[in-house]
């Protein structure tokens, strides 16, 4: 009976000590922190025989293994797609560094993207700052003033343009320059502004367009200065 009894004592014994060395316990139980610890153990499954890691060992053999050579991020394709931008950013918009580690952008706008030199950044329709071009090319160029070394366009359209060319150099003109203020036909003469303008014909004088002759001309001079083409004046002798 006493042998029985042992026994059945042994067996409620290994039952409970069974029971007691399982116990679940919830992983959201455990203390929560926002940066694991440099000794902080991560379980591996490895076969029969699970191992660990420490957090800086893990660390260490991730840089070593995956970061791709300088200037080479095929490997990290997914990382920079998905990378968070720390600051704040807009669609189609350019991004400008606005901290040494924070990125923001500039407003979209019309016109020429201007800094005023300490990294304002923004569009203008006007240059308020002196800049200096070589070459000009252009199908059209609308300006007011403008300095310049070289201009090669098809059509320049200002109604107050200015151009300044310094001693020595020179303005050339390969087509042809159309001065609309003094009209078709007419003598070129510069008035008191210095400004192109239609030149009077005086009394005596005739100007058919090309050539600038006297009213008392015979037939014989009129036609020849005029060409062959030109019908003989009446009432001149």
């Amino acid at each position: 009976m006493r042998t029985l009894i042992r026994k059945r004592l042994f067996l409620l014994l290994v039952a409970f000590i069974a029971t007691a060395a399982v116990i679940i316990k919830k992983t959201s139980e455990f203390p929560a922190v926002t940066t694991p610890g440099t000794n902080d153990i991560f379980l591996l499954e490895s076969g029969v025989t699970n191992k660990y890691i420490t957090y800086s060992n893990l660390k260490s053999s991730i840089n070593a293994s995956n970061q791709p050579a300088s200037a080479n991020l095929t490997n990290w394709a997914a990382i920079v797609t998905n990378a968070m931008v720390n600051g704040t950013g807009s669609a189609n918009t350019l991004a400008i560094w606005s901290g040494t580690n924070l990125l923001a952008y500039v407003i979209n706008g019309v016109g020429i993207l201007t800094n005023d030199g300490s990294g304002g950044f923004g569009f203008s329709t006007n240059l308020t700052q002196d800049v200096t071009v070589n070459n000009i090319t252009a199908l059209t160029l609308s300006v007011s003033n403008i300095i310049t070394t070289n201009i090669t366009t098809t059509t320049i359209n200002s109604t107050t343009n200015i151009f300044n060319v310094a001693k020595g150099g020179h303005l050339t003109i390969s087509s042809n320059l159309t001065v609309l203020q003094v009209g078709p036909s007419k003598i070129v003469r510069t008035d008191s502004s210095t400004n192109l303008a239609a030149t009077t014909i005086g009394t005596g004088l005739v100007f058919d367009g090309t050539t600038l002759y006297p009213t008392n001309l015979v037939d014989a001079q009129i036609n020849s200065l005029a060409g062959s083409s030109r019908q003989p004046r009446q009432g001149l002798s």
